[in-house]
Parts: C-alpha cells; sequence; structure tokens
C-alpha cells in the first residue's frame, strides 16, 4: 500500500497583520531597553538626568530602526525563498500541521523515522505505541535549533492522523527566518 498525504487545513495564519504586530513589539521591548540602558548610563556619566534620558532614547530609536530592520528584511527575504520554493508562506515562528494519512500505522511510523535521519533531526524520543517522535535540529545563523514533534494517530476509518510541529528551543525567538515551516516541508519531501 502506497501512502497518501493529504494536508488539513486547520485555520488560516494569521498572516501579514500577526507578523507586522510582532515586529512592533520586537521593535518595542528593543527600544525600551536600549533607552533605558543607555539613558542611565549617560545620566550618570554627564550628572543630568534629562539629557541622559534625552540620548537615551535618541540611542535606543536609532538602534531599533537599524537593527530590527535589518533582521526584518532578512526574515522576509528567507520566508520570500521559501515561497518560491514550496508556494506556502507562514509567518509565524511556531508552526503546527495536520495532515491525514492513507498508509499501515508500523510501516507509516518507520518512515517517519527515516525522514527524520534524512533531515538531519536528532531524535530524542520514539515511542511507537504512542506514535509520538520528538526530535531537535542544530544551531544554525537563523536560530539556536528547533524542537520538532510528530504525532501519529490511527482513526477509526483506517487513516492516520499525523501532527508535525516545530517551533525554537529558545521561547523568545520572535523571527525564525522561516525555518520551522521549512522543517516540517523537509520533513514531508523525505517522507
Amino acid at each position: 500500500m502506497t501512502h497518501h498525504v493529504t494536508e488539513i487545513k486547520t485555520r488560516g495564519d494569521d498572516g501579514i497583520l500577526y507578523y507586522f504586530i510582532t515586529v512592533g513589539i520586537s521593535f518595542l521591548v528593543l527600544f525600551a531597553s536600549s533607552s533605558i540602558v543607555f539613558g542611565l548610563f549617560r545620566a550618570a556619566k554627564i550628572s543630568d538626568f534629562l539629557g541622559g534620558f534625552y540620548d537615551g532614547v535618541n540611542f535606543g530609536f536609532l538602534l531599533s530602526i537599524i537593527l530590527i530592520g535589518l533582521v526584518t528584511m532578512a526574515d522576509l527575504f528567507e520566508r520570500f525563498r521559501s515561497f518560491i520554493k514550496y508556494r506556502q508562506i507562514s509567518y509565524r515562528s511556531r508552526q503546527e500541521r495536520l495532515f491525514l494519512i492513507k498508509d499501515h500505522y508500523n510501516i507509516f511510523f518507520d518512515r517517519l523515522i527515516v525522514a527524520c535521519k534524512r533531515c538531519n533531526f536528532h531524535s530524542k524520543t520514539q515511542k511507537e505505541k504512542d506514535g509520538i517522535i520528538k526530535a531537535t535540529t542544530n544551531r544554525s545563523w537563523k536560530s539556536f535549533g528547533e524542537k520538532i514533534e510528530i504525532h501519529l494517530r490511527k482513526n477509526t476509518d483506517g487513516t492516520l492522523l499525523l501532527k508535525i510541529s516545530s517551533e525554537p528551543v529558545l521561547f523568545a525567538t520572535v523571527l525564525d527566518f522561516s525555518k520551522n515551516f521549512n522543517n516540517i516541508e523537509a520533513l514531508l519531501s523525505c517522507i
């Protein structure tokens, strides 16, 4: 029996609005933290609280515009590359997708294990009875690594339900340069 994979659309991606809200929050956090730190440092150095505060705000704004701007452009470029390759796009750092599979459970579970190895995912947990595979990826310039969870379940009609999730290891990761989306697509292409 050959396997057949059909994606189940669970909900629409929050899209570009979610993405820009995330970028805006990143900007505000960097702006506030750098303004406070630099402002206090500058105020202590020049013995003028208002002057230090003013310098801190200017420094924080300039730093935030430059860093967040560059990182956002690089992230959008990587998302565009993913779109060209897969003809899909997602703006979330945490990815979760569902699939309906027509195949034998044991055979498909073994295919998932082999696919993880082919994708260079480091398997941490493999529980065939429970249908769970947990793996991680290596660090790269895009991230500190990702956690990948695969859940496989038998349905009453003989099909299998496959849930794949990929998320950054570092919970504070805001922009993932489409790495988690690419992890799921790479796993699907290796099955």
